[in-house]
């Protein structure tokens, strides 16, 4: 029965807010949906409390409920990630890539986006760790394994902003001579 609540909070929670950004609820019920979402993270039932600290994590990062604060945001994505949510190791990951919320780790952030590849479907992770191994950013440069990912990620079916980012970046440094 949590597990459905929880769900269904969540749900109201992402349809919450319209195409372009436009809150469609107001801030006392969106402070009740963070505080419900806070106790759920914090619950010790399994089945729901590794999804609620991915979200929560999201509400801190974007502000949702309460203050923006990446620290916070960082500290429950990285919870969720050990608790095995694919999708909350590739923010930590990003966290870790920008320095946002704790320290600025190549190293790190190599680690937890190679843990959230999950389906490989996601073109920023493919990108990310194909970029990564372009620069050599926590890993060995290696342009063989770049180009492998980065051809996934501009071949992802999933529309994004980071498959186009992608196939210019494979275009732009000539990738396909390392297949």
């Amino acid at each position: 029965m949590n597990k459905i609540l929880l769900i269904a909070s969540l749900l109201l929670f992402s349809i919450s807010y319209s195409q372009n950004g436009e809150k469609t609820i107001n801030k006392k019920e969106e402070k009740q949906l963070f505080e419900k979402t806070e106790k759920n993270a914090r619950n010790d039932n399994l089945e729901i409390q590794p999804f609620a600290q991915m979200e929560l994590g999201e509400m801190y990062y974007e502000g949702k409920g309460t203050e923006k604060n990446f620290k916070k945001a960082f500290y429950w994505f990285k919870k969720s990630a050990e608790n095995g949510v694919v999708g909350a190791n590739a923010r930590v990951a990003y966290m870790y890539y920008d320095g946002e919320g704790t320290l600025k780790s190549y190293k790190d952030a190599f680690y937890y986006i190679q843990r959230g590849l999950g389906f490989e479907l996601d073109a920023k992770s493919l990108f990310y760790i194909g970029r990564m191994y372009f620069y050599g950013q926590g890993t060995d440069k290696n342009k063989k394994l770049c180009a492998y990912w980065i051809k996934k990620a501009y071949e992802t079916p999933m529309e994004s902003e980071y498959k186009e980012r992608a196939e210019k970046f494979w275009n732009d440094n000539e990738l396909w001579n390392y297949e």
